[in-house]
């Protein structure tokens, strides 16, 4: 599943990155793709979450950075999946701020995923 969840989250980074103003913006085919691995994402982010915490539940007291970009990208991943939500339901052109906080979420997801790897795993 982690696997899946990481070619997932690689398909939707790409994908959501061409469909920037500066790229592909008004492709259909390239937007209804980002969308259905959105809702596809959504039931592997929360499974995956869940699944992750439960495994390491020990190591959340603990202080260290894989714990701080653990947690941030629980939460950045629950903010674009929320805002993923909205952008679906209302459209991205009505409600441009959303855009720009789900293109921001995603960069930091991205960021504090690199640095959740960068640091080298305890056994």
């Amino acid at each position: 599943m982690k696997h899946l969840i990481q070619w997932t989250t690689l398909a939707l980074a790409l994908s959501g990155g061409l469909l920037t103003p500066w790229a592909f913006a008004g492709n259909n085919l390239l937007t209804w793709v980002h969308i259905l691995l959105g809702f596809f994402y959504s039931v592997l982010f929360l499974l995956f979450c869940y699944d992750h915490v439960t495994h390491h539940q020990d190591r959340l007291k603990q202080k260290d950075r894989q714990t701080f970009t653990g947690t941030l990208q629980i939460l950045l991943g629950t903010a674009l999946l929320g805002t993923g939500f909205v952008l679906y339901l209302f459209g991205s052109q009505r409600l441009s701020p959303w855009s720009e906080i789900h293109l921001a979420a995603t960069l930091a997801f991205g960021m504090s995923l690199g640095l959740h790897f960068g640091e080298k795993k305890h056994d």
